[in-house]
């Protein structure tokens, strides 16, 4: 009985095939390679948002220590006020210009399409973080993604606004975005 094992001869298939007499195998890892890669560039995005996150508040040798005091002052009173927070998109409802915040170049207005992400933010208030005239007015939908933590809505939202740079919709024919053009530089 003679077994002869034989890798695979085109090396981007993850297997390996086993021939002996009577049969042959067809040997799989059990990770899917995809799978990992995928995950490895989640955890990647993940990392960099909430490391940035926390790089601006922690340490920083250019925030005066009366800023920081501030800071945790309004934190703990939104905290004790509002303990579920919410972490939105505002899309657009139809094809249009619509204001930039900060846009590189000076652009004051960007071409959007139906369904393109405006904004990401972070709220207490639901829907009514805005008016229903300001919804109207540049014909943008409210869609709550996440509710829970200021913490985990804060990272969320910089994450998603971290990685709006590598999506197409962020190649407008004015100007190439690195944020949604409702978000300004503030995060």
């Amino acid at each position: 009985m003679s077994i002869q094992k034989i890798e695979s001869s085109k090396p981007y298939l993850p297997y390996s095939v086993i021939h002996n007499e009577n049969e042959t195998q067809i040997k799989q890892p059990p990770w899917n390679p995809k799978f990992i890669v995928a995950l490895l560039i989640l955890s990647g995005f993940v990392f960099l948002g909430s490391s940035i996150f926390w790089e601006r508040f922690k340490d920083n040798p250019d925030l005066n220590q009366e800023e920081v005091e501030a800071a945790q002052k309004e934190a703990e009173e939104i905290t004790e006020r509002h303990e579920v927070w919410i972490q939105y998109v505002l899309i657009a409802d139809y094809p249009g210009k619509r204001p930039c915040m900060r846009c590189p170049g000076g652009v004051a207005l960007v071409t959007l399409k139906t369904g393109e992400v405006y904004k990401y933010g972070i709220t207490t208030q639901g829907r009514n973080r805005y008016s229903e005239s300001y919804y109207a007015k540049l014909g943008l939908t409210y869609i709550e993604e996440f509710r829970g933590s200021y913490e985990e809505c804060k990272a969320r939202e910089i994450n998603k606004i971290m990685a709006y740079r590598f999506l197409p919709q962020s190649k407008k024919p004015e100007v190439k975005l690195v944020r949604p053009p409702g978000n300004a530089n503030k995060n």
